[in-house]
């Protein structure tokens, strides 16, 4: 399947080097590095373990969401802390 892609100058260079060294066209070397990147990170992605958001409550005691700079205070002052 043919598609357009944008590689970075440096990228560029080091993929013609390798298909140089190796004997290859650049395209097996695209291939054979985007495959060897894509095993890499779906071994990467088995072994992450997903994160977890542990809500703590604030304690803030106030009637109205609609003063900012109050809510900010009142958060910020020593006896919530």
């Amino acid at each position: 399947m043919r598609t357009t892609i944008s590689i970075e100058d440096s990228l560029i260079v080091k993929l013609k080097a390798q298909a140089l060294q190796n004997g290859c066209s650049f395209k097996d070397i695209v291939n054979e590095t985007l495959r060897a990147g894509m095993t890499v990170r779906e071994e990467a992605l088995k072994t992450m373990t997903p994160f977890k958001v542990r809500p703590k409550p604030l304690k803030l005691k106030f009637g109205s969401y609609d003063n900012i700079s109050e809510l900010l205070e009142q958060a910020e002052s020593e006896q919530y802390k």
